[in-house]
């Protein structure tokens, strides 16, 4: 098989272009490093369009790859020229290109009965978003909801810490006017540290809207009012003012999760 050894290599070239956002939504593709995520991708029945192995890799473990990509197409490259095109610090050995994956499926959120829907209003911190994907698929949630200022999902730290789960939970992007329009005849939450009441007095029993919004500056209330959310606050020592907002998200889900449950078994 023939080996890739040249960064000048078109398809190399590509995979460099594909490290900038611009580029991603320009070509219509991503990077996802890693043989444990690509697997989650092809079980979830995410079409990868090539996989790139670096030549020790495939020497490793070559009967396994080939099981694994029996019906997608790959090349091998050169072990430093992996280690150069490589967004990480210690090079898995394993690069699949994949189109973008993430479609709108507002069809879903109308099809369940009390739906969880979670809307990141520019959340901006990679690790957070992709925490917040993993947490929202272990914890039931319908459909994760991006704004356009949201840190592009298809950054690889944002893949990474989601472990998988942006491939199997429904998450699309769109414009608050979008989210007007939908969620007009909801019950909508927005997590806020200065809310008129603490979060584990309400009902979480039936579909809800929650907003999350900006590490830093939070949320612009008045982009809302049509929608007459309720704010709620997680009660914190006075001399902490706000938390991570996955960890704020997760206080909200977990009362959720526990309401739910503790409802099913009564």
């Amino acid at each position: 098989m023939e080996i890739i050894y040249s960064r000048r290599n078109a398809e190399i070239q590509e995979i460099l272009e594909l490290k900038d956002k611009k580029k991603r939504k320009e070509k219509g593709k991503c990077i996802v490093e890693g043989w444990r995520l690509l697997k989650d991708a092809w079980r979830s029945g995410v079409y990868i369009q090539k996989v790139y192995l670096s030549k020790s890799f495939w020497e490793k473990r070559k009967k396994e790859v080939e099981s694994f990509l029996s019906t997608v197409s790959y090349s091998i490259v050169e072990d430093s020229l992996m280690n150069r095109i490589s967004l990480l610090e210690t090079p898995p050995g394993i690069l699949g290109v994949l189109p973008l994956f993430l479609k709108p499926r507002w069809e879903l959120i109308l099809k369940e009965k009390n739906p969880i829907v979670i809307y990141s209003d520019g959340i901006q911190d990679p690790g957070n978003l992709g925490t917040l994907m993993r947490l929202s698929e272990g914890l039931n949630v319908s459909a994760l909801i991006l704004s356009d200022d949201t840190v592009d999902p298809y950054n690889y730290k944002v893949i990474r810490a989601s472990s998988g789960s942006i491939f199997r939970l429904p998450i699309w992007i769109a414009s608050t006017k979008e989210i007007m329009e939908f969620f007009r005849e909801f019950p909508v939450i927005i997590a806020d540290p200065y809310g008129e009441e603490v979060y584990f007095k309400y009902n979480y029993k039936k579909a809800f809207l929650l907003i999350l919004g900006n590490e830093a500056w939070g949320i612009k209330l008045e982009k809302y009012k049509d929608l007459k959310p309720i704010r709620l606050r997680i009660p914190l020592n006075k001399n902490v003012d706000s938390l991570n907002v996955a960890i704020a998200g997760s206080a909200f889900l977990f009362e959720a999760q526990k309401q739910r449950y503790m409802e099913e078994r009564l």
